[in-house]
């Protein structure tokens, strides 16, 4: 039987096409990809409605995808896509037939557009109480337990709770020990691995809780982990009657509060040695699956370690505990042996015969290279010369290491386009142990076969070619060209290092890329740019505003994009990322809840069904502020509710399915992004998988901000270092990201000019700055030089430079905005000085706002930065949505230019390759600086995109030395 694809007409009808790329496949099969895929792409216009599913040709490079793809899969896919379809053509009206300015990318976000939230039972069980917005649950829903037993468990669980109480009152009896691993105490008989109760002490901001004398006043709220601790019991210390316990945390006790699954525990990595007369009892506690169970209404269950340091919820290592428990007591501590490790490396311990010491989980030898921690500025790179032990043990800072120092070239001379480019010196510096930051490879430029693609490997790869005799460098003539041999290597970490980057390069060969899903794809730089790192492919995106869904599109051929809702578009797919929509400067306010409550119902809903293996998340710094169950005290106030609710559910039912969950703040210069920015960030890993960590900076930022999360119950964490001098790379300034692209001035309509003729004559000539002026004309749709206009600079100056015109772009897109005559005028005249603003326009430019009483400009205090211009050696301030001179960021101004920022200096900003180009509808300026706006930062997306390729490389060197070879 000859197999035919399926492609579905405008009118519904099938057309029959012999399928051109897929040989050996059944007939299903072809059938299915070909629908998933078709030859040209599928558009359904309803009146006039946008693209409402986005297809491209299937390529030979994805035929091993589909391939692999079982049929079961596909056919899910199947029936999906055709629901999409269905679901596309009778909702496109209703959604895409009105909006602001006929502008159908922002029609699609009104609230009424919006389509009902479908979860599973679980998460509706998760998410009640806590949500206003009616949920619709997808299948059966979960039976209520009867009222008369739910009131029959909390009798139960306040009279333990009262024994428990009784018992602390009363501490005389006798201690027995009938068994080197038991023992007997209050009528009570305890075993090593029991889980005991004992009285809760002072623990930071915790007291010592009251108990009260009369146990008829208790709060009927009151619960054990109110009063009490709950502990592993490790070994038995029969002589000096105490315990050796390793602790857990009930989740009311983590930053989840009262969001926290009451029966849930986790382990903790901290040990302690516990009197045996504070034991008041023992409950039991189930070790469970992945995914959360059901367990007895009074027992406990546990599936995380919880690391107060970070917040983070990880699996348990059950290696390190079945080495523990291999051992005799006192060695027999897991906790007590992670930390005897860490202490001894958190003071510098000696290594191979005194040629090398480890600290913090890196071993450095002499004539190994090390990133140095300075007080200010970037921090200094040094090959280590000597090392020097002290006899007081355990005194940090008594080892001393002589480093010869390495300098920038950059910093010398400004034609050499790579800010890794070291020289060598001859001054030398003794440092202590504890200014060693990172372990580096600093190679001869020679000695490389592909220096591009060896640098791509590691931030922490550099290389060399010159010698001066000191890093004040006065003469380039002072150099002297440097031979591979002229640089001593430790041989044994060299080639370790060799060793790795050659197994990192087979590892990338016979790895097939993670596929990867974004719901909320905007253009996709999230999902490209960790594409980057070469271990996944993003293979499809949901996008529900068109011009954005056809610029991903455009911009990624191999991606399947639906220009849809995401809560419509619930499909089965592997997929490992996803993003928030970034719209939530107002998590709180009355406008934006429900939209946020969506999304994140939405989100875990997709994550229950599919069992995706990693996921990505990103928003705002100001989600921190989402609470739940607020209420509105005004158009944009509400009031109450529970703090930080937003984050806390998110990571409550990521752990009820089984995910392990770390958070953080990152801020967009600390990865060469020539911005200031600071996002939210998630990283969510199934059990079975390892977490992927969070990228440290990379390129030291002057603006300090420590990043710090701060919880209701008084915990913070800063998972990100961020003290000075500790990143090896300076930061991206503006004239470091645009100061290549073409340069021309807007052409003065001299409109207010010629309404004021009293001010004539301090009106400068043009025409003196050699730059062209372009009129903006109101008949076209932006300003700009053409397309193919030649860069100002032939080369690139800068890496950043390198990187955005790696690959030649057929439209540069270096345009602005055509705006208002008045608006023009002013922005001509502000001064090419740094961080001028409307403070230096003459008073015949003014605008009412700049000079009235009575403005919002005035009751801020006229505050500085309207038409505010650039300075090219600072950094772009967050780029938003709203690009215009009197907007809340109106820091606009190109620093060497008499405009505003064009649509490609806005993209530079965000870390943007020249050859993305971007599309909107009826080339609308004002929708390219919102999809820009929305985007997540290039090199944020590619450093997380390089610490996911770690965790997947390491997990792959593992599984390569446990794998049994059968000759």
């Amino acid at each position: 039987m000859t197999p035919y694809t399926l492609k579905l007409s405008m009118d519904g009808m099938c057309s029959k096409t012999r399928p051109k790329y897929i040989e050996g496949a059944s007939s299903i099969s072809i059938a299915l990809v070909g629908l998933l895929k078709s030859l040209s792409p599928l558009r359904l216009r309803i009146q006039h409605g946008p693209i409402a599913t986005l297809r491209r040709p299937i390529s030979e490079s994805s035929m091993n995808f589909w391939r692999e793809t079982s049929s079961s899969d596909i056919q899910d896919a199947l029936a999906f896509t055709i629901a999409a379809i269905r679901t596309t053509a009778t909702t496109t009206t209703a959604n895409y037939s009105q909006g602001p300015s006929g502008n159908v990318d922002l029609a699609v976000l009104r609230p009424e557009k919006q389509n009902r939230t479908h979860v599973t039972p679980l998460i509706d069980k998760l998410a009640r109480g806590l949500f206003r917005e009616h949920l619709e649950v997808v299948g059966p829903r979960p039976k209520r337990l009867d009222e008369r037993v739910l009131k029959q468990q909390a009798l139960e669980a306040r009279l333990r709770l009262l024994d428990m109480l009784a018992r602390t009152m009363n501490d005389r009896r006798k201690i027995e020990f009938p068994h080197a691993k038991q023992l007997q105490h209050r009528d009570r008989v305890y075993w090593v691995g029991d889980v005991v109760l004992t009285q809760a002490g002072s623990y930071r901001d915790r007291r010592v809780p009251d108990v009260p004398t009369d146990l008829d006043s208790l709060p009927d709220d009151a619960t054990l982990p109110d009063f009490f601790w709950f502990a592993r019991i490790i070994y038995i210390d029969q002589q000096r009657k105490k315990l050796h316990v390793q602790w857990f945390e009930h989740s009311s006790q983590t930053f989840l509060q009262e969001i926290g699954n009451p029966q849930e525990l986790f382990l903790f990595k901290t040990c302690d040695h516990v009197d045996i007369k504070l034991v008041v009892g023992k409950v039991k506690v189930h070790r469970l699956p992945a995914m959360e169970a059901e367990v007895g209404p009074l027992d406990y269950f546990y599936n995380f370690v919880y690391d107060e340091a970070d917040a983070s919820f990880t699996s348990v290592n059950d290696l390190n505990n079945s080495l523990a428990e291999s051992l005799r007591p006192p060695n027999n501590c897991p906790a007590c042996l992670i930390f005897e490790q860490q202490s001894e490396d958190d003071y510098g311990r000696k290594i191979d015969n005194g040629r090398g010491v480890a600290y913090r989980g890196e071993r450095y030898h002499e004539h190994d290279f090390a990133v140095i921690q300075t007080e200010d500025g970037p921090a200094q790179i040094g090959q280590i010369m000597d090392i020097r032990f002290s006899s007081r043990a355990r005194q940090l800072g008594s080892t001393v290491l002589t480093v010869r120092v390495l300098g920038r070239t950059s910093d010398i001379i400004d034609i050499f386009p790579r800010d890794r480019h070291l020289f060598f010196t001859d001054e030398v510096a003794d440092v202590s142990v504890a200014d060693l930051v990172h372990r580096c490879s600093v190679r001869h430029y020679l000695s490389v076969s592909d220096l591009s693609k060896w640098l791509a490997v590691s931030p922490f790869h550099f290389y060399t070619k010159y010698h001066f005799p000191s890093l004040d460098v006065n003469d380039w003539d002072d150099r002297t060209e440097l031979l591979p041999d002229n640089i001593p290597q430790c041989m044994s970490c060299s080639e370790e290092d060799e060793k790795r980057v050659k197994q990192l390069e087979e590892f990338m060969r016979r790895r097939r890329p993670l596929r990867a899903l974004d719901p909320f794809g905007g253009v996709g730089a999230f999902g490209l740019g960790m594409e980057e790192s070469g271990c996944i492919k993003m293979t499809h995106a949901v996008e529900i505003s068109p011009s954005a869904a056809e610029t991903l599109r455009r911009n990624s051929p191999g991606t399947l994009v639906y220009n849809q809702c995401s809560n419509i578009v619930l499909r089965r797919t592997k997929a490992i990322m996803w993003t928030f929509p970034r719209v939530l400067e107002m998590a709180n306010s009355y406008r934006d809840k429900p939209q946020l409550q969506e999304r994140l119902t939405v989100l875990l809903q997709a994550f229950h069904v599919n069992r995706i293996p990693f996921c990505y998340m990103e928003n705002v710094r100001g989600f921190l502020s989402y609470n739940l169950n607020t209420t509105q005290a005004g158009r944009y106030r509400v009031e109450g509710g529970i703090k930080m609710g937003g984050l806390k559910f998110l990571v409550r039912a990521l752990l009820a399915m089984g995910y392990q969950v770390h958070f953080s703040l990152l801020q967009a210069a600390h990865y060469g992004t020539p911005q200031s920015r600071v996002r939210f960030f998630l990283i969510a890993a199934l059990h079975g998988h390892t977490l992927p960590a969070f990228p440290q900076p990379t390129h030291d930022f002057p603006l300090h901000d420590a990043l710090e999360l701060k919880f209701p119950n008084g915990i913070s964490i800063r998972p990100i270092r961020t003290a000075n001098g500790l990143a090896p790379c300076k930061f991206v300034s503006i004239d470091d990201a645009i100061g290549d692209l073409p340069r021309f001035d807007w052409k003065n309509p001299r409109k207010l000019e010629l309404s004021t003729r009293q001010y004539l004559d301090d009106i400068p000539e043009e025409g003196h700055r050699n730059i062209p002026a372009i009129a903006c004309d109101r008949s076209k749709p932006y300003c700009g030089p053409a397309k193919t206009e030649p860069y100002h600079h032939r080369k690139p100056l800068t890496s950043f430079q390198v990187r955005c015109r790696i690959r030649p772009t057929t439209d540069l897109q270096h345009f602005t905005r055509v705006l208002k005559e008045e608006t023009v005028e002013r922005v001509v005249n502000i001064p090419l000085n740094p961080k001028a603003d409307y403070k230096s326009l003459n008073p015949y430019l003014w605008e009412w706002q700049f000079s009235n009483p009575s403005s919002a400009v005035a009751r801020d205090g006229f505050r500085p930065g309207l038409y505010g211009r650039l300075d090219k050696d600072g950094w772009f301030q967050t780029t938003v949505t709203n690009v215009e001179p009197t907007a809340k960021q109106s820091w606009v101004l190109n620093p060497y230019c008499k405009r505003v920022v064009t649509v490609r200096e806005l993209a530079r900003s965000q870390g943007f390759p020249d050859h993305f180009v971007f599309y909107s509808m009826h080339s609308d300026v004002k929708t390219m600086q919102r999809q820009i706006g929305n985007a997540v930062p290039w090199p944020v997306a590619a450093a997380l995109g390089r610490e996911l390729r770690q965790t997947l490389f390491r997990q792959w060197q593992r599984d390569q030395e446990e794998a049994i070879v059968v000759e």
